[in-house]
């Protein structure tokens, strides 16, 4: 100690080093408090990001599953319409981009509905032979003065009549009232005495991407379009009647994809295993009999369906937020702190087939 008072250069650098101390511990504090915030912004940001994808996907396909066979609000007299077509397809199904004919599977739907803005038609002559064109005649309903109907290239169509055949089609090429179809041989050589209907139909696949993690949507002849990222579970199931379509809908005499010319159906009775419904399996979905032709024959099981239940996972996209638990992750991120978490959603959706094909 210095005489007269003064401190010691020594005292006087230790109460420095005390001040910085305190100073960095405070600084410290602070930026962990400040890390923590940023980090739970960014965690309850992708918590709503989260919960509104996993809403949007969901309303989407669940909403277009809903509509499925929608279109016609007017009962056929005879009400063969209602039971001659698939309202849903568990593979991608007259779309730009299709699965193999009579392939059935767990992670992807087509939904088929009427096209609203477009009429109903019937044929102006007989087709001969199977492989003959479809020579349009407008119903009430068609604009008047297009022969056929609207339907044009690149159009899919329903085409049957009373006595339970059924073709689906893809308009291929349009002279005058006739038009082309693929596939070029039909299941059976319509005749207009038999009620024939040509009915526009609108087709809509949802498919999943696991490798992706994405969902895509098919309208059409349109490519593909991402609905979503960031899905890491889309799963779709089946249930219908366990009585099969019996035919009882068609004038009797023909032999169908649903039953035989004496009225026996060609599909079997199933026990039931939910409640007063079956669970059609993609098995017994692409099993057959099958109706219709070529590239759009359809397994006659479909015709059973009643309700189809969607079960979607999403996650978080900052793999930051996603932790280690296989239990709440599908796929795993580097989440460091168990507390900034956000875990995979998983929603199941019943969605009832309440619409049906009909046309005056």
């Amino acid at each position: 100690m210095r005489r007269g008072g003064r401190p010691s250069a020594g005292f006087g650098f230790a109460e420095l080093l005390v001040g910085l101390s305190i100073g960095l511990v405070a600084v410290a504090a602070i930026v962990v408090e400040l890390r923590a915030s940023v980090r739970a912004v960014q965690t309850q940001g992708e918590t709503v990001d989260l919960v509104q994808r996993v809403r949007a996907v969901a309303e989407s396909v669940a909403g277009a599953i809903a509509d499925a066979g929608s279109g016609f609000t007017r009962a056929s007299p005879s009400g063969w319409v209602s039971v001659a077509a698939p309202r849903v397809v568990p593979a991608r199904f007259a779309v730009r981009t299709t699965d193999p004919t009579h392939a059935a599977f767990d992670d992807r739907i087509t939904v088929l509905s009427a096209q609203q803005a477009l009429g109903a038609s019937t044929l102006a002559m007989p087709m001969g032979t199977p492989d003959g064109l479809l020579s349009i005649a407008p119903l009430p309903g068609c604009r008047p003065a297009s022969p056929t109907c609207d339907l044009g290239v690149g159009d899919l169509a329903l085409v049957g009549d009373r006595h339970g055949h059924t073709d689906l089609v893809e308009i291929t090429a349009v002279s005058g009232n006739l038009l082309a179809h693929e596939p070029a041989l039909l299941s059976h050589a319509y005749d207009p005495a038999d009620r024939v209907r040509v009915i526009p139909l609108e087709a809509r696949a949802f498919v999943f991407d696991a490798a992706a993690a994405q969902v895509r949507e098919y309208r059409g002849r349109s490519q593909a379009l991402v609905m979503a990222d960031d899905v890491v579970g889309f799963h779709v199931r089946y249930f219908g009647t366990p009585e099969p379509p019996s035919g009882r809908e068609f004038v009797p005499g023909h032999d169908t994809c649903v039953n035989t010319a004496d009225g026996r159906p060609r599909l079997s009775v199933l026990a039931p295993d939910a409640g007063r419904l079956v669970e059609l399996t993609p098995d017994l979905l692409a099993d057959g009999p099958y109706c219709g032709a070529g590239l759009f024959g359809f397994d006659a099981d479909l015709l059973r369906v009643r309700l189809v239940r969607l079960t979607l996972r999403v996650q978080a996209s900052d793999p930051a937020v996603r932790g280690r638990s296989p239990a709440l992750f599908a796929r795993p991120g580097w989440a460091a702190d168990r507390g900034l978490e956000v875990p995979d959603r998983e929603v199941t959706l019943d969605v009832a087939l309440r619409n049906s094909l009909t046309v005056g």
